[in-house]
C-alpha cells in the first residue's frame, strides 16, 4: 500500500534540503541521518502524546519500514486503530484496507468495509473508491453501505436510485437487508423503480476479491 503523507513529506524536504545546502558534503550522510532521527522522534512523541496525524504517519513508518524503524504490519495497524478511533479519516482508510489485505491484522471483510465506509463518509476519495469497487465486486458489505451512503447523501450526494439499486444488490444476496431496501424503494417512482429492478437483474460483479487500495 502506497501512503501520501503530505505533511511528512515537506517536513522533510525542508529540513533534508537545508542540510544539503548548509553542510559540507563529507559530512552530509551523517547530518541525513541526524535530521531523519530527529523526525523520526518528533513524530513518535506527538503520537503517543495523542495526535492523530502523527499516530497515522508513524503507522506508515512501520507499514514500509522507513526512518530507521523495521517494517511492522502489526504495529502499523496498532497506530493507525488510536488514530481511526478519533475519526482521522486516513487512518480508519489505512485500517481499513489492512483488514481487506490481511496485513496486521486477521482478513475480515466486513471489519475492512466498516472502517472504509466512515472515511467515505467524510468525503475520503481513497475510501469512496473502495467501497465503490469493492461493491461493483459484489461484497454485500460494501454494497450496504454504499447504498446506506446514497440514502442519506454521506460522503456522496444523496440519490435515491443509487441507493436503491446497491441496498437491491444486497438483498439479494442476504434477505437480511430486505427491510432498507423496501424503504429506499418507497423514494423511487414507479417507472425509476422498474428501471433500476432491471438494472439490478443485469448487473454482474468484476471479480471476486476485495481492492487492495
Amino acid at each position: 500500500m502506497t501512503r501520501k503523507i503530505i505533511v511528512l513529506s515537506a517536513i522533510i524536504f525542508v529540513a533534508l534540503a537545508g542540510f544539503v545546502l548548509l553542510s559540507p558534503q563529507k559530512s552530509y550522510a551523517k547530518d541525513e541521518k541526524v535530521a531523519i532521527s530527529k523526525i523520526r522522534n518528533a513524530v513518535q512523541k506527538a503520537a503517543e502524546q495523542g495526535d492523530a496525524e502523527a499516530q497515522t504517519t508513524l503507522g506508515g513508518m512501520y507499514e514500509n519500514g522507513s526512518f530507521g524503524i523495521a517494517q511492522d504490519y502489526a504495529e502499523a495497524v496498532k497506530w493507525w486503530q488510536k488514530a481511526a478511533e478519533q475519526g482521522y479519516a486516513m487512518a480508519q482508510h489505512n485500517l481499513g484496507v489492512s483488514y481487506a489485505q490481511g496485513l496486521g491484522v486477521p482478513l475480515d471483510d466486513r471489519e475492512a468495509v466498516k472502517w472504509c465506509r466512515k472515511a467515505a463518509e467524510q468525503g475520503y476519495v481513497p475510501a469512496k473508491l473502495f467501497l465503490r469497487k469493492a461493491a461493483e465486486q459484489g461484497h454485500v458489505y460494501a454494497q450496504l453501505a454504499l447504498g446506506t451512503m446514497y440514502s442519506y447523501g454521506r460522503g456522496v450526494e444523496q440519490d435515491y436510485t443509487e441507493a436503491y439499486f446497491w441496498l437491491h444488490l444486497a438483498a439479494e444476496q442476504n434477505s437480511d437487508h430486505s427491510e432498507v431496501r423496501d424503504i429506499a424503494a418507497k423514494k423511487l417512482s414507479p417507472d425509476v423503480l422498474a428501471t433500476t429492478q432491471k438494472r439490478g437483474r443485469e448487473w454482474r460483479p468484476k471479480t471476486a476479491e476485495l481492492p487492495d487500495q
